[in-house]
């Protein structure tokens, strides 16, 4: 059998005997406000999210699909870099660490399978993170190893983003090359990207120097790797339009390839892509953990909890999860079962408009349209 590294609060890790794959399990649970894995589970969650984190990661890595991207962000700072960069995957694919949809949770279960099957297991092959002195250790300008940046996109922006506190920063704003602050509903005019870290206890916003310092890199490379990040944003944004639904904003995780381009490292994408790393609206509803945190800020445990984070900083050697004075409750079966058909119809619609087989319609057979006029009563 496999060997366990890692049991997140929603995914675990698992590898091979001889460490030449790992597999990334994803489970039916789910995590809001930094809680870890609430007291439920949604059901075929984890098989949904697989599926789509193979369709993306399959997508990315055909050269027709970035031959046929519609390519336009004229006014976008690095505009140059990422022509040159959809021009190297038309070519070559995007680089990336999936291997494919395993069958099962076995050394003989390597073996993949179609896009057209379900699974909820991703085979990847393994990046090294480093632990312990991670700042040192990125000086050394390594290879074959995680970024350690969480890397953030945004076209636009909600209600409830974290950006709305940094939007008065004119330091910042410039920073990000906008000249002035966009209204709510509005789009910015290029995708913008941002940084928080990755390998600390809690991820922390970056500025682009500290950024550029904390991972290591080089002026080309830090412009490399904002410019894949803006390329990848507007692909993944045009798999999205074409099931109907709208990306908003995201992130991505990176890996240091292990061969240099002109003396400068590469960048290929690490972890997975889906809702649970997006925020996707569908007629003004986000088909993403949003929807989740929508329903749970409404009840009393989401106001217990912010009390205890900001009690927690007065109270050395206490976590504030402690100091929470509430559990969070389950959700309503009527809640839980929207949620889940969310993840589901989510995948469907994606494959469909792709040219693929549906996978779920054995559980259900609803479209978005249809889901989303009975999702308005709990959202």
């Amino acid at each position: 059998m496999l060997k366990l590294l890692h049991t997140g609060s929603v995914k675990n890790i698992y590898t091979s005997e001889q460490e030449s794959l790992y597999l990334f399990e994803f489970s039916d649970r789910y995590s809001v406000f930094d809680w870890g894995a609430m007291p439920d589970e949604l059901p075929l969650k984890g098989e949904a999210l697989a599926v789509m984190a193979n369709f993306f990661f399959q997508q990315f890595a055909q050269t027709k699909f970035w031959r046929g991207l519609a390519f336009s962000h004229q006014a976008s700072p690095t505009l140059e870099l990422e022509k040159k960069l959809v021009e190297r995957f038309a070519e070559k694919g995007l680089p990336h660490h999936s291997v494919g949809l395993a069958p099962e949770l076995s050394e003989e279960g390597l073996a993949l399978i179609n896009q057209t099957e379900r699974s909820r297991l991703l085979a990847v092959r393994p990046v090294h993170v480093p632990r312990g002195e991670s700042v040192r250790f990125y000086q050394n300008k390594p290879t074959d190893c995680l970024v350690p940046l969480e890397v953030i996109f945004r076209f636009g922006l909600t209600p409830g983003s974290s950006f709305w506190s940094r939007s008065t920063d004119q330091k910042y704003l410039a920073e990000l090359g906008l000249s002035k602050m966009i209204k709510e509903g509005e789009s910015f005019p290029f995708v913008i990207v941002e940084f928080s870290t990755k390998l600390e206890s809690a991820d922390r916003p970056l500025t682009y120097l500290e950024a550029q310092e904390l991972a290591g890199l080089s002026e080309t490379e830090f412009l490399q790797l904002i410019a894949q990040t803006r390329v990848q944003a507007i692909a993944l944004k045009s798999l999205f339009d074409k099931a109907g639904v709208n990306l908003i904003d995201g992130k991505f995780e990176f890996a240091f390839e292990k061969n240099l381009i002109a003396g400068e490292r590469q960048f290929e994408l690490v972890d997975s892509i889906g809702p649970d790393e997006l925020r996707i609206d569908y007629k003004g509803i986000q088909l993403s953990k949003e929807s989740l945190r929508q329903i749970y800020r409404r009840d009393p445990w989401y106001e217990a909890l912010l009390a205890a984070k900001k009690k927690a900083p007065t109270m050395p050697g206490k976590s504030w999860k402690s100091l929470c004075e509430l559990e969070p409750p389950q959700l309503l079966p009527a809640q839980k079962k929207c949620i889940s058909e969310m993840y589901l119809i989510l995948c469907d619609e994606l494959l469909r408009s792709h040219g693929y087989p549906a996978v779920f319609t054995d559980e259900t057979t609803k479209t978005l349209a249809e889901w989303e006029m009975g999702a308005k009563k709990f959202l």
